[in-house]
């Protein structure tokens, strides 16, 4: 069991990898986005306010929501935004070279796929919520 300000990591066997993971703190009145990796049984605090977090196996991102932005975590500990507005649960395509989210326009939830490097407009692929890559 492992205990630090992300909560208490309870012993699990068989977990590899990394857990991102969002955790409200009642007495902040917000919720703190962390990151566990089990190879080292760390716990790191990534930012405070982040949700939606989204990770992409062996892409070394994870996409994630702050306030109404769209952002990424790098495995080298930087962190970019992806897209500065309304945007909600995020999802990496397999290669990480693509970010899919959802955006509510005039009532409407509309889901957008953009280059994550920025090299590229958003583009507007369908009305709807909750994009996920396969």
């Amino acid at each position: 069991t492992i205990t630090g300000t992300g909560g208490t990591i309870q012993g699990v066997t068989g977990l590899t990898g990394r857990l991102a993971y969002a955790a409200f703190d009642p007495n902040q009145g917000y919720y703190t986005l962390y990151v566990y990796n089990s190879n080292t049984g760390e716990v790191n605090s990534i930012e405070a306010g982040g949700m939606q977090p989204s990770f992409v196996r062996g892409g070394g991102m994870m996409a994630y929501t702050v306030g109404s932005a769209v952002r990424a975590y790098y495995a080298n500990g930087g962190v970019g935004t992806l897209y500065n507005g309304a945007g909600s649960w995020p999802s990496l395509s397999p290669d990480a070279g693509r970010v899919a989210y959802a955006v509510s326009e005039n009532s409407t939830w509309r889901i957008y796929v953009a280059p994550t490097d920025g090299s590229g407009t958003p583009v507007f692929v369908t009305n709807g919520t909750y994009p996920s890559w396969g």
